[in-house]
């Protein structure tokens, strides 16, 4: 941007940010900034992997966080996304040592998302288990992650 010197004078108008600041503990002033709005849309300790109904719609959320744990209920694992977005695939990996090896075992499933409703699409989820030389121990069909709690956020 150049700024030349003109023959005539122009308005112009100051802007003027207003900023909070507040006195902390340690006696120094911060910047008070808006913290953002959350509210608990679903709880369940024990985890469902079937359909779940929001306390409220999900799309007046900018977007949701899912905490999620497998079908042993040992892992847990959260993601945050936009909830516009229909489908969402949750999935877990872990390994575990037995007589034969070291295993690895990744869950996946797809929820839909519409509304008040989250509802688990039964045709795209299941369990694959691998030995440590890469051999297929198990493949089986099915919904193996529990959601156990949904939070909104709005910015």
């Amino acid at each position: 941007m150049q700024i030349e010197q003109g023959s005539t004078a122009t308005s112009y108008e100051e802007y003027i940010e207003t900023k909070m600041y507040v006195l902390n503990d340690n006696n120094v002033y911060e910047e008070f900034m808006k913290k953002e709005e959350k509210r608990i849309l679903y709880n369940n300790p024990s985890g469902s992997n079937g359909n779940i109904t929001l306390l409220d719609n999900a799309e007046n959320y900018d977007y949701l966080e899912i905490f999620f744990v497998d079908n042993n209920k040992h892992d847990y694992n959260s993601l945050k996304f936009n909830p516009n977005r229909e489908n969402i695939t949750l999935s877990l990996q872990s390994g575990y040592t037995d007589s034969s090896g070291l295993h690895w075992t990744s869950r996946f499933s797809v929820f839909n998302i519409s509304g008040k409703n989250v509802t688990s699409d039964d045709t795209r989820n299941g369990l694959a288990n691998i030995t440590n030389n890469f051999n297929i121990k198990e493949i089986r069909s099915g919904n193996f992650i529990y959601i156990t709690k949904i939070i909104g956020y709005k910015d």
